[in-house]
């Protein structure tokens, strides 16, 4: 038992170690809010705004939003050769150039739905109103066009090479589908290159394309990708603008942000960190040596028949995963930077499958971290206080589940009665899973009155007093009494093994280090060796 804690207590340790040398949390939270603040003009800290103001809130648009791309975004991502000289200290560099693709509806199947218009409703010879009746069923453009959108072209691809009217597939791109608010968008699209070395010449193909009205009704969702370096830390950020026109005409502007350090390097001038995986390695595999030991000395369903097992089942799996997932996102990486040494600033990097395999092994690491800690409660299960908690979740168990059954119905009821009367109105019942979060945070004190009164003032009150009543009198008290009457039956328990194996753990501590008292012998008496 002293051999498990201490082995497992190293082990957890170690695994922590790992997590914080690979996922720095705070590094990256504190890059991300200054790319927010440098690059978007965004607020630097909550509650504290950098001069200006929220530039990105203000895109509602389409003027607006070729407002913010000239005006805000072009100065600060692509700033000239002569601002970099004297302000050698910018934190920032883009890698290669930016990239704005555009996903639009073909124009075939907004001209069928003119015929759910009456004629004198609206003329037959003007499509703006009927865009939004086929936003979700139709199909993608993907021909080529001239200047304009009006004249699709059958011209060869090598002769659109720079055109912004081209189109280029998802395999041509080599770029992931990005799912939005309003939907989910193909990795093709129409592509402008925003070019790094000159931001007046950026500024001038911005306003061509405002000219040539390379945004209309027919577009979906324009997209904004670039990827900046921090030499100072080493890490990348991945920006992802997205606008999505929506059918009822406004613009919904929303930012996907992911920052790592990608490299290796950081891992290299770390040896704490390669002994630390060694030894995780080694100390894994022998958990792994021991739970195959217990099923070959048992069966595969006794093993699994115990939650513990389970528990230690999950860390194993999870190790390997985090394993297997690095390993994705090294080669990925490897491959990205391999381009960038062949081709230079002169093509587009694309870090999005990147951060894909960084994003999964972040998680993987969190679920890893979790299942380790949490099996401590099980190595310290000689302790009298933890046997309680682990007696009282177990002799409670049945009562629980019950509970929460009923407490999932009642939830559903009310979410969908709350959705139906109030989704109207307010924005945090307009779904049913905002409805269950909603209400969620109501059973903890944090309740949406005015909304039920904007709504309906009968309705709404009927709808908190019933909720309140159901959820405070009567779920919460039943939790709390079934736990208490739990609690009150694992105390009667003597718990004198787990005292027994507590005083022996103390005893043995201190023989180990000579703490105990010596046996002395009294002089003059011989001993049955001949020795005084």
């Amino acid at each position: 038992m002293l051999r498990d804690l201490v082995l497992y207590t190293i082990f957890m340790f170690l695994v922590l170690a790992i997590i914080y040398g690979h996922v720095n949390v705070h590094a990256q939270n504190l890059q991300k809010r200054n790319v927010e603040a440098e690059l978007l003009g965004l607020p630097v800290h909550e509650g504290k705004e950098k001069d200006g103001e929220d530039a990105l809130s203000k895109v509602r648009s389409i003027d607006t939003l070729w407002e913010y791309l000239i005006n805000d975004i072009t100065p600060r991502l692509i700033p000239n050769v002569d601002a970099i000289t004297k302000h050698p200290s910018k934190s920032y560099f883009l890698m290669t150039h930016a990239r704005l693709r555009q996903v639009r509806i073909g124009r075939n199947a907004s001209e069928r739905c003119l015929e759910k218009i009456p004629r004198l409703v609206w003329p037959r010879d003007n499509l703006n109103p009927c865009i939004g009746s086929v936003w979700g069923e139709a199909a993608e453009e993907t021909r080529h066009f001239d200047n304009s959108w009006e004249k699709p072209l059958k011209k060869s691809d090598e002769d659109l090479e720079d055109s912004a009217h081209r189109y280029w597939t998802e395999d041509e791109l080599n770029t992931a589908v990005f799912v939005g608010e309003h939907g989910v968008y193909s990795g093709g699209g129409y592509i402008v290159t925003l070019y790094r070395e000159d931001p007046q010449a950026v500024q001038n193909v911005l306003k061509r394309l405002v000219r040539n009205d390379w945004i209309d009704r027919l577009t979906r969702c324009v997209l904004l990708e670039f990827t900046v370096y921090n030499p100072s830390t080493d890490m990348y950020t991945q920006v992802v603008l997205s606008f999505e026109l929506d059918r009822y005409g406004t613009v919904l502007a929303t930012k996907t942000i992911h920052t790592a350090a990608l490299s290796s390097r950081e891992r290299k001038n770390k040896p704490w960190l390669r002994m630390a995986e060694a030894s995780v390695c080694v100390l894994v595999l022998f958990y792994v040596f021991k739970g195959v030991n217990d099923i070959l000395h048992g069966s595969l369903a006794m093993f699994f028949s115990h939650l513990w097992n389970w528990v230690e089942f999950l860390v194993s799996v999870m190790s390997l995963l985090c394993v297997i997932f690095y390993l994705f996102r090294l080669a990925s990486y490897e491959q990205v930077m391999k381009n960038f040494d062949t081709y230079g600033h002169g093509f587009f990097l694309d870090f999005t499958q990147v951060f894909h395999w960084h994003h999964v092994f972040h998680i993987s690491m969190a679920f890893f971290g979790a299942f380790v800690i949490l099996k401590m409660v099980k190595v310290t299960s000689f302790n009298p206080f933890t046997k309680v908690f682990m007696k009282t979740m177990f002799i409670g168990r049945n009562d629980v589940a019950a509970l929460i059954f009923c407490t999932v119905l009642c939830l559903l009821a009310f979410g969908c009665l709350g959705r139906l009367l109030f989704g109207g109105h307010s924005f945090s019942y307009s779904s049913l899973s905002r409805t269950l979060i909603t209400l969620l945070f109501f059973i903890l004190g944090e309740p949406h009155y005015a909304v039920f009164l904007a709504a309906n003032e009968i309705l709404g009150k009927l709808f908190f007093v019933s909720f309140m009543v159901l959820s405070q009198c009567f779920v919460i008290n039943l939790f709390i009494a079934v736990l208490r009457e739990s609690l009150e039956l694992s105390r009667c328990s003597p718990f004198a093994k787990e005292k027994a194996t507590i005083r022996y753990m103390i005893d043995a501590t201190m023989m180990y280090f000579n703490l105990t008292a010596r046996n002395r012998q009294r002089p003059g008496i011989t001993s049955p060796y001949g020795r005084k």
